[in-house]
């Protein structure tokens, strides 16, 4: 039988003393306005696929330092996580950083009718397997930031979307997708928003502008009931594509449905949301929220300017699935998996799908000390006219985590 050997470095080494010594003295309990520093020691192992070149685990040590902050208030509340994942190996003589992730909300209440709202994300790695699940899976480094921001008064609102991906290797092709829209509340009551509006979305695929569309609509928004809403909103929208030549112009559609599940009184509850002006694109989310225990289901199709293997914008699919369920009172249960698929506009054959899955297990040991065993499972696989390896790999995780309250 093969004997496991895991190489953990000397900082990794100190790293799990100090979260030892921490769990026999104990600490006092703090709360410094929200700010909860933390650390993350763990061992990981990684196994390509049987049959490859590389067919045995392979033991990596990992050191992650982490920042939370959260506020829950009246007017203003906030979500920060930041982190960075630093790992050690028989192959590396140091630890060597791995990947960052960096993810905030914020909203806040500035007058009764008026709401800002931001959100961002941010995923850098050299981890074959991206923490960012909707992410290519690619050898080279990758980093991939989003935003949105939006402002919302009694008589209109506007916002403003980005998503943009920065790949390494010269081989593989930067990509942006941009969003600006803005809409007039020409009458507005308690239930009812009558509005005009205007929609502008470009793709830049390796510093050029792909495709780029404009939008005008007049549509109405209906509060049915506390958990039934509806939106439809008709005009004309603007195409300039270099795929299909000269500008043109075409119907604009948008239409949605939040709270069907109430609508129809079943068991869980649902909404959908489609667009159709360059392309169909859409959104559908079923999701059961029960007592210490939530399934969901997510599917969104859209026109995407993801780079990478692609020089040119794609149609992509995204779904995502997610359950969680508390085990007594210290223990939670959670199942992840997603699939993504992109295709090329110019040549539908040429596709790239990528599928991930994952099981964890999480007990609070103590207050602010949480251990966890994770398996996931990611893989790959492309078409004959896309230039890229296929992928499949397991990893499975050991971890304790403490964070100061």
């Amino acid at each position: 039988m093969e004997r496991i050997r895991i190489p953990f470095g000397r900082s990794a080494l100190a790293a799990t003393g100090i979260v030892g010594c921490l769990t026999l003295a104990g600490v006092v309990r703090a709360y410094a306005d929200g700010w909860s520093p933390g650390l993350t020691v763990g061992t990981q192992a990684d196994r390509p696929i049987a049959g490859g070149t590389e067919d045995g685990w392979q033991w990596i040590a990992s050191l992650t330092p982490q920042l939370l902050s959260e506020r829950l208030g009246p007017f203003t509340s906030w979500d920060l996580h930041l982190h960075r994942r630093y790992d050690s190996s028989r192959q590396l003589s140091s630890l060597r950083a791995v990947h960052d992730v960096g993810l905030v909300t914020f909203s806040s209440q500035l007058a009764e009718h008026t709401r800002a709202s931001l959100d961002g994300a941010y995923f850098r790695s050299r981890d074959v397997m991206n923490p960012d699940r909707e992410a290519q899976l690619a050898s080279s480094d990758l980093s991939r930031a989003s935003g949105a921001a939006k402002l919302e008064t009694w008589r209109g609102e506007a916002g403003y979307r980005v998503e943009n991906s920065t790949y390494t290797d010269p081989g593989l092709a930067d990509g942006r997708s941009q969003t600006w829209n803005a809409a007039l509340f020409a009458v507005r009551s308690e239930q009812t928003r009558g509005l005009i509006g205007w929609r502008r979305e470009e793709w830049t695929v390796a510093g050029r502008t792909e495709l780029a569309s404009s939008a005008a609509t007049v549509g109405m928004r209906r509060q049915h009931t506390p958990f039934v809403s509806s939106e439809l909103e008709l005009g004309v929208v603007h195409v300039a594509d270099d795929l299909d030549g000269p500008a043109r112009d075409e119907l604009a559609v948008v239409a949605g449905l939040n709270g069907l599940g109430h609508a129809l009184k079943l068991p869980f509850d649902a909404r959908v949301h489609v667009r159709r002006d360059v392309s169909t694109s859409g959104l559908a989310e079923i999701w059961r929220p029960m007592a210490g225990a939530r399934i969901g289901l997510r599917w969104e199709w859209s026109t995407h300017a993801g780079g990478g293997v692609f020089h040119e914008p794609t149609h992509r699919d995204f779904v995502a699935f997610e359950a969680q369920d508390t085990l007594g009172a210290r223990s939670i249960l959670s199942l992840e998996g997603s699939y993504r698929r992109a295709r090329a506009r110019s040549l539908d054959e040429n596709r790239l799908e990528t599928w991930r899955a994952s099981g964890a297990l999480s007990r609070d040991l103590r207050p602010w000390l949480r251990g966890r065993v994770r398996y996931s499972h990611a893989q790959q696989h492309a078409s004959a006219g896309v230039l890229v390896s296929d992928f499949d790999r397991n990893r499975l995780e050991l971890s304790l985590s403490a964070v100061y309250q």
